[in-house]
């Protein structure tokens, strides 16, 4: 694989890492919201209760899943900082 493009199986070995105000986008080769599903995968607990632990926001398109540190129309700069892995799967051929 191209070093920016994944495969459906192996997404999940890679840690990624939200900084202030981050876009972290993975190509997933074969992936389509029709048949797949991302789930987020924190790697550590909340450290706190606040927005730098949250759950980021994730939105999925043919071939690509997209992970903000906040939702695209909450204001500020202020969002999540966590590390996190990516589970893709394939539910329907």
């Amino acid at each position: 694989h191209p070093a920016n493009t994944l495969s459906l199986h192996d997404a999940l070995p890679i840690l990624y890492t939200l900084a202030m105000g981050a876009i972290v986008t993975a190509s997933i080769a074969g992936f389509d919201p029709a048949t797949c599903t991302a789930v987020i995968l924190p790697t550590q607990a909340a450290a706190n209760n606040y927005c730098y632990s949250a759950m980021p926001f994730m939105s999925v398109g043919v071939g690509s899943v997209v992970v903000q540190s906040k939702h695209p129309n909450e204001p500020g700069a202020i969002g999540s900082t966590i590390q996190f892995r990516l589970l893709v799967m394939r539910f329907r051929n």
